[in-house]
């Protein structure tokens, strides 16, 4: 895996092609995880590592969870949220640092990571990310990893080539074009831009490679890479366990039981 294509992707234009268009209800069901699986009580000290926008901080402000910190290393993402922050009122703080850089001792009662955004680099990388946050966390604290099951994820990416299933792919995209075109244009948001992704399986790194192509307000068209290790659950378990952490439960992200069909797994770490 490169090492160099995040700090080109995860700018401004990425935030308004994809974080603020993620429907605020999936984002309260997400919420919603957290507080059950990492069981969470206001006056524990928790940290959003990548944090994006902000937008599971402030979800989380507004149930009254504090204090609440947000960490990301785009600078873009921080100066939305700091400012999103000031303008609500929210009790949370935005930090500009690197999660391959942490330099917290011991400060944290619950640390959490979602949508695998901790899995860009390599896995030297990704121990010593772990490690950094085993340090970050207080004496039996918890991580909660949100992470994508590779099982389904390169089988549904291989189902999706079968020329049958392409082509009721293509009419269904070609139908619903044709729908919006009939439907009366809503106002344009001129904060949010549209954006696709085409992704592909690298069988041999692991690695779920993509482009990502963001449409831009001038029509012109920008394409940047994106790509995320995906582990399975026996990689990860020692993965965590060499960083300094003991899993203490692995469920989907509703809290549901485990299933090959499972999208997204909730993995619960204990600092050992």
């Amino acid at each position: 895996m490169t090492t160099d294509w995040t700090a080109k992707t995860f700018d401004e234009t990425y935030i308004r092609a994809e974080g603020l268009n993620i429907d605020p209800r999936v984002t309260a069901s997400d919420c919603d995880a957290i507080i059950q699986i990492l069981k969470l009580q206001t006056g524990q000290r928790v940290l959003d590592l990548a944090c994006g926008h902000g937008r599971h901080v402030f979800e989380l402000a507004k149930r009254g969870f504090e204090p609440l910190q947000g960490l990301d290393f785009s600078e873009a993402a921080i100066k939305f949220a700091t400012a999103q922050g000031q303008e609500t009122g929210a009790k949370a703080s935005f930090i500009l640092a690197d999660m391959r850089e942490l330099a917290f001792e011991a400060e944290f009662d619950a640390v959490y990571n979602l949508g695998n955004s901790i899995f860009y680099w390599d896995e030297a990388t990704h121990q010593k990310i772990l490690e950094g946050v085993a340090r970050a966390l207080k004496p039996g604290g918890k991580l909660l990893l949100d992470v994508y099951n590779r099982d389904r994820l390169v089988s549904d990416l291989a189902l999706k080539q079968h020329p049958a299933v392409r082509l009721y792919t293509r009419a269904r995209g070609i139908a619903g074009r044709v729908k919006r075109l009939l439907q009366t244009k809503k106002p344009i948001n001129p904060n949010r831009l549209r954006s696709t992704k085409i992704w592909r399986f690298n069988v041999e790194t692991g690695v779920f490679e993509g482009i990502m192509r963001v449409v831009l307000p001038d029509g012109q068209t920008r394409q940047t890479p994106i790509q995320t290790r995906l582990y399975t659950l026996t990689e990860l378990r020692g993965l965590l366990e060499r960083s300094g952490f003991e899993i203490e439960q692995v469920s989907g992200f509703a809290g549901e039981p485990i299933q090959t069909f499972t999208s997204r797994f909730a993995v619960l770490a204990r600092k050992a």
